[in-house]
């Protein structure tokens, strides 16, 4: 019976060990089957930083329960908490999601040609007499412009037949709460912030009643926005303590 305990004993405290301990973690990240390098992959729980190389491979260190968040400008981000089974992997499997890319519009307009009027009064200069002078005949050269024609004048009407519309203005920024729903995905928020799917919208709300919400979504960082988010959930979780001791 003894020899049983102590066996039991040797493998809770190898167990213990295991979770405790920082293993080193390698994996392949890809998008549509392709490597993807230079994505920063972040152990969240110890701030450890590494960056996938070229054939999209990565090594880091982590234990159970440690949170990895694999982040690039071009994707959408992704995160994953360790456990026993992922630790004891030779190598783990990454897919990241493109994000959708927004183009502005360009117009390029024509102006409507030479009014009919113009047109009349550029002929009646070059080939009809004033009623003084006699009517030249225009294939002979006399070293001088006919008629004294305003050369300047039609060479801005030329310039302005075609001509392109400015960029319209940049789209203004999504509100806060699309933004960080079309940014991160619903594990970030239950697995990493431990927010419960009913109190998600909630919380989004919270987060967007602070002013600087408004600059967060603007400046479209998701690095920035993860930190936002990490910190608005502990004042989130703060005032719900609060209020559940407050309840009868």
């Amino acid at each position: 019976m003894k020899e049983k305990l102590l066996t039991l004993l040797l493998v809770f405290t190898s167990f213990l060990s295991f979770s405790q301990t920082n293993k080193v973690i390698k994996g392949n990240i890809k998008s549509d089957n392709f490597d993807l390098k230079g994505i920063e992959v972040i152990n969240q729980t110890t701030q450890e930083i590494t960056v996938s190389d070229n054939f999209g491979n990565f090594s880091i260190t982590g234990k159970d329960k440690d949170v990895l968040v694999f982040y690039g400008s071009e994707y959408t981000s992704y995160s994953l908490t360790l456990n026993a089974k992922i630790i004891s992997e030779s190598e783990i499997k990454v897919s990241l999601e493109k994000k959708a890319i927004q183009i502005e519009e360009v117009i390029i307009e024509r102006e409507d040609a030479w009014s009919a009027d113009y047109l009349q009064q550029i002929i009646n200069k070059r080939y009809i007499s004033d009623g003084q002078s006699a009517i030249k005949n225009q294939t002979i050269y006399e070293g001088s412009i006919t008629d004294g024609m305003d050369i300047v004048a039609i060479g801005k009407k030329i310039g302005k037949l075609f001509k392109k519309k400015k960029e319209k203005e940049a789209m203004p920024a999504l509100p806060f709460t699309d933004y960080v729903t079309a940014s991160f995905n619903q594990q970030f928020f239950e697995e990493t912030l431990k927010i419960k799917p009913d109190e998600m919208l909630l919380f989004l709300e919270f987060c967007e009643a602070d002013p600087k919400s408004q600059t967060i979504s603007e400046t479209n960082n998701t690095l920035a926005t993860m930190d936002f988010l990490i910190l608005k959930n502990k004042e989130f979780q703060k005032i719900n303590r609060i209020l559940n001791a407050q309840k009868p």
